[in-house]
Formats: C-alpha cells, sequence, structure tokens
C-alpha cells in the first residue's frame, strides 16, 4: 500500500505559471492569425454583396423587361419622364415603375433597394427620343444599384422593344 501512495506523489503536473504560459501564446497565435484573415473575409462579404445585389437587378431587369415588352399598343403613359414609367399592364391594371429614395417600386410594390439612378429613355418607331406616349416602341432602362459595405456600384442598362408594335428603319 505504501508503494502505489508513492507513485502518486511522484507524478508531475504542469504548475500554474506553465499553464498561463500556454493560454497567453495560444491566444497571441489566435490574434495573429484573426488579424491575417480578417482582409479576405471583407473581400469574401463583398463579393457576396455584390453577387446577391447584382442578382437582384438582374430580377429587376427581367421582371421590368418582361412587362414593359407586353405592354399592348396605347397602354403607355398619359405621361412619360426619364425617371416614371405608367402603364397599364396585361391585366388592364395601371401601374408604373419609379424611384423614391434608393427603393425601386412597381406601383405600391417595392422591387430593389440601394438604387442609386433609374433613367428611361423613350424611342419612337424611327429610333429617335420621343416624348409622346403614343409613338413610344423601345423604352431603354438604366439602373445603377450600390451594394452594402466596400463592393463596388452595379451598372447595367437594356432596350426592351414593345411587342406588336411597328418598326421603320430601325438600324
Amino acid at each position: 500500500m505504501k508503494g502505489s501512495f508513492n507513485k502518486i506523489q511522484n507524478i508531475k503536473g504542469f504548475s500554474l505559471v506553465e499553464m498561463i504560459l500556454s493560454i497567453l501564446a495560444v491566444g497571441i497565435l489566435s490574434l495573429t492569425a484573426a488579424y491575417v484573415l480578417q482582409p479576405w473575409a471583407r473581400n469574401y462579404s463583398n463579393a457576396a454583396n455584390k453577387g446577391t445585389t447584382h442578382d437582384d437587378v438582374r430580377f429587376a431587369f427581367e421582371r421590368m423587361s418582361r412587362e414593359i415588352q407586353g405592354i399592348k399598343q396605347g397602354n403607355i403613359g398619359p405621361t412619360i419622364s426619364s425617371t416614371d414609367l405608367d402603364f397599364t399592364d396585361g391585366d388592364s391594371t395601371a401601374t408604373d415603375y419609379h424611384l423614391t429614395g434608393t427603393t425601386l417600386y412597381r406601383g405600391n410594390d417595392k422591387l430593389l433597394t440601394n438604387v442609386t439612378s433609374l433613367a428611361f429613355t423613350y424611342y419612337d418607331s424611327t429610333g429617335a427620343v420621343t416624348a409622346t406616349a403614343a409613338n413610344v416602341r423601345r423604352v431603354q432602362v438604366v439602373l445603377a444599384a450600390d451594394p452594402s459595405g466596400d463592393a463596388q456600384a452595379v451598372n447595367l442598362r437594356t432596350d426592351i422593344f414593345l411587342r406588336n408594335y411597328a418598326y421603320d428603319n430601325y438600324q
């Protein structure tokens, strides 16, 4: 019995100083790793934000394009402007696309946020810019959105030809 008690007393462990030093060393290594990895994490976050914003802008463009393309003759307007497009949709419901602050709306529905600019340009059947709603045959939409964070802004432009409209000498 006496021999087993001596064996227990001879087992050596870590001293308090050794434990504190090893915890300190692990903490310093963790802080160094975090400092080195932080720019990579920020770049990943920015790329993800830009990708999400780009997808949102493309969705908004696709929806706008399909709806504007399907406008029946005489259903655009009555007034047109470079920042607002009023039209009657396929369900005979009057609606519009407009920018309020940094939010793009389709009627009263929020379509896209973080929009920095929206511009509509209207063209007649000869390709000339027109201000008369009855003469509109093509609509050019230019949209810029700025994702949150340090990601670069997304700028897109599309030309939408209205279906079932006549075009003269379009080039």
